[in-house]
């Protein structure tokens, strides 16, 4: 894989320690629940890594568009149904 990423010239940066990353996580499990309904471990650290990045979230989750993050796209589009 880094063989991949090198031949691309695709840099792999960490936006924040360890700590930090788990310090946000844990954040967002408090502030918008965790679990059936909620959001999972995986989304917490989603959005752990956008928040110390200071970049957009990139989802087209609800559960994580409601959360005090930017995400992108800024909405949803909705298909057009024909019945």
């Amino acid at each position: 894989m880094t063989e991949w990423l090198d031949a691309r010239n695709i840099a792999i940066r960490h936006s924040a320690s360890p700590r930090v990353l788990l310090s946000h996580a844990v954040r967002a499990a408090e502030n918008y629940g965790i679990g059936r309904r909620y959001l999972s471990n995986f989304d917490c650290f989603h959005y752990a890594e956008a928040k110390t990045a200071g970049v957009p979230l990139l989802t087209l989750d609800n559960l994580l568009r409601a959360t005090d993050i930017e995400t992108q796209p800024p909405s949803v589009p909705t298909p057009d149904v024909i019945l």
